[in-house]
């Protein structure tokens, strides 16, 4: 299950979602998160191994159509960051 962004020794692609952060003092704004390309069938096994690592990225806060978090398919190959 190694990330597709590992194996061809690129930045993970990130994208600015439409989930508002909570805002703290001056910081707010949006949520970005990382996006990995896995098979339906691997997400379980994917969330199982990333879960235990909290601090660090830790598991998946969506899985399925990126439209349903405000990334819109055709920016899909064109990141806002990475």
């Amino acid at each position: 299950l190694t990330p597709r962004h590992v194996e061809e020794q690129r930045n993970v692609p990130m994208y600015i979602t439409n989930i508002a952060n909570q805002k703290a003092g001056p910081f707010g704004g949006f949520l970005v998160v990382s996006m990995r390309p896995y098979r339906a069938e691997q997400i379980p096994q994917v969330a199982a191994i990333t879960s235990r690592f909290p601090g660090a990225h830790g598991g998946p806060i969506h899985s399925g159509e990126p439209q349903e978090i405000g990334i819109h398919p055709d920016r899909l190959s064109s990141p806002d960051f990475g």
